[in-house]
């Protein structure tokens, strides 16, 4: 993991596009990690997403699962916002 700021989701306001393709990215990761044995088996098990700003204003939307996989989608600049002024 970077060294850059680690953000709670709650704080972000996405766009459409982004909110459509983060859907599409989790079915497809998903089901990929399920089917290799590496996804938990309760979904309880899997903690909640956090956000990394990066350097360059993108922001990264990512997890680490209990089995050391960190799985990862960055948004780009302009398809994300601050919901509250920080």
């Amino acid at each position: 993991m970077s060294d850059h700021s680690v953000v709670d989701l709650d704080e972000i306001m996405f766009s459409r596009y982004a909110t459509n393709a983060y859907l599409k990215f989790v079915e497809q990761v998903g089901s990929a990690l399920s089917a290799a044995g590496l996804m938990p088996r309760d979904p309880k098990n899997v903690p909640l997403e956090q956000g990394r700003l990066e350097a360059d204003g993108t922001l990264t939307i990512f997890v680490e699962l209990p089995t050391g996989i960190e799985v990862a989608m960055n948004v780009p600049k302009g398809h994300w916002a601050w919901a509250r002024r920080q």
